[in-house]
């Protein structure tokens, strides 16, 4: 008896993900920044590389993290070949300066109709 250990919602999923990655120009990947490659999808990773998509980590609750190790996965990630890493906090997310950059940019990118 054989057992399917990828089961089938997965490979339906994996397919959809790499018929998406075709049309997009960048990932942007949310990591929670006190353990970021525990929080990432490898698939996710292998097909951005294989389309050769840049990618854009977001280290989500760096405040909730150690700050040395924060900067070090920071340094880690701008050592990649297309990929650029960011941080934003977990708490008082009105006073951030990078949520409001990235709330400004977002409302020029999809204005409610």
């Amino acid at each position: 008896m054989a057992i399917q250990w990828f089961p089938g919602h997965m490979t339906s999923a994996r397919k959809k993900a790499a018929e998406t990655m075709e049309f997009i120009d960048v990932v942007i990947e949310v990591l929670d920044a006190r353990l970021p490659e525990a929080s990432c999808n490898p698939m996710i990773n292998e097909l951005r590389l294989f389309r050769q998509r840049p990618c854009l980590k977001i280290l989500n609750k760096n405040d909730l993290a150690d700050p040395n190790v924060t900067q070090a996965w920071l340094n880690f990630y701008n050592k990649q070949r297309a990929s650029r890493p960011s941080r934003f906090p977990a708490r008082n997310r009105a006073t951030s300066p990078e949520w409001s950059a990235c709330a400004n940019h977002s409302r020029h990118i999809a204005a409610p109709t």
